[in-house]
């Protein structure tokens, strides 16, 4: 029965995902216990107090052009950490892109805002966004998420780029949980479906 709701909520979120090709949505994810679980110890407690009143998540289709400013997407979908001070539009602060196959989300993007440094530099936000995406992968049925390596990686280049990349891919995904597969090169995490 397990395996008839695993497939139900993941074809549930398959059609909602659809949408995304006419409009990217703000994902309803409260994310304060987020940003207090990942806060680097050596922030100041009342700047993550105020950055949770800004902070919000925003998903979308790559075929579909976004209004707001925000990452040349690398994979089908992205989930987008975007800054909201004021009423102006938000701005873009990092991201994470991923393609489905059956029952699989495969992370093939990670992606800080270089100018959004000091704003990132308060918290862990790949680990975060990591955690973020399993647990919506979670709630929709999926059995496993899977991150590639950096090596493996389009845009991965050798020198700073190269380390850069090994540190939001490969640690990222070392620290979250996952164990790499030899056969796939890829991490994986195996979810248990809530039920």
């Amino acid at each position: 029965m397990q395996w008839f709701r695993s497939w139900f909520l993941r074809r549930k979120t398959l059609l909602r995902l659809r949408t995304l090709t006419v409009q990217p949505i703000w994902l309803p994810i409260n994310i304060d216990q987020y940003i207090q679980n990942f806060a680097k110890n050596s922030t100041n407690s009342k700047k993550v107090e105020t950055l949770k009143q800004y902070l919000c998540l925003r998903m979308s289709h790559r075929t579909r052009g976004d209004h707001l400013s925000g990452p040349y997407r690398d994979a089908l979908y992205t989930v987008s950490l975007y800054y909201r001070f004021t009423n102006n539009d938000p701005e873009y602060l990092a991201c994470i892109g991923f393609d489905i196959d059956d029952d699989k989300i495969i992370v093939k993007q990670i992606q800080g805002n270089q100018g959004k440094g000091e704003l990132l530099g308060l918290f862990k936000w790949e680990r975060m966004l990591l955690s973020i995406l399993t647990d919506w992968a979670n709630e929709s049925g999926f059995k496993q998420i899977r991150v590639i390596q950096a090596k493996n990686q389009r845009w991965c280049r050798n020198g700073d780029r190269m380390k850069r990349m090994y540190m939001h891919y490969d640690v990222t995904a070392r620290r979250s949980g996952f164990n790499l597969d030899q056969d796939s090169g890829q991490y994986i995490k195996y979810i248990k479906v809530l039920v």
